[in-house]
């Protein structure tokens, strides 16, 4: 778990906000999860369970912000004068039901 004393390390100078690995692809800044099921392959059931029809609804979204409050791209290069920066993952309508 990162926070403003335990931030996320990005490898170079140079870095941007893409280079951190998520659940929401670099590509887009929002998801469905009914997308990452069935284009992105995240989906695990122990048992074997295939979702359900219909069975997965809602969203995942994230966004960036530099210390003021201002909004980022994440391929903006990152200025140490306006860390830290803020990573905000959320979700809306969420629902994932399985066959059984």
């Amino acid at each position: 778990t990162s926070s403003a004393t335990n931030p996320i390390s990005l490898p170079y100078v140079g870095s941007n906000l893409s280079h951190i690995e998520m659940i929401v692809p670099s590509s887009t800044n929002s998801v469905s999860l009914s997308d990452l099921v069935t284009r992105y392959n995240y989906w695990r059931d122990d048992d074997g369970d295939e979702p359900a029809v219909n069975g997965i609804s809602g969203d995942i979204s994230v966004s960036f912000t530099d210390k003021d409050g201002n909004t980022v791209s994440r391929n903006d290069v990152l200025d140490k004068c306006k860390a830290p920066y803020r990573v905000t993952l959320s979700s809306t309508g969420g629902y994932l039901q399985t066959q059984y």
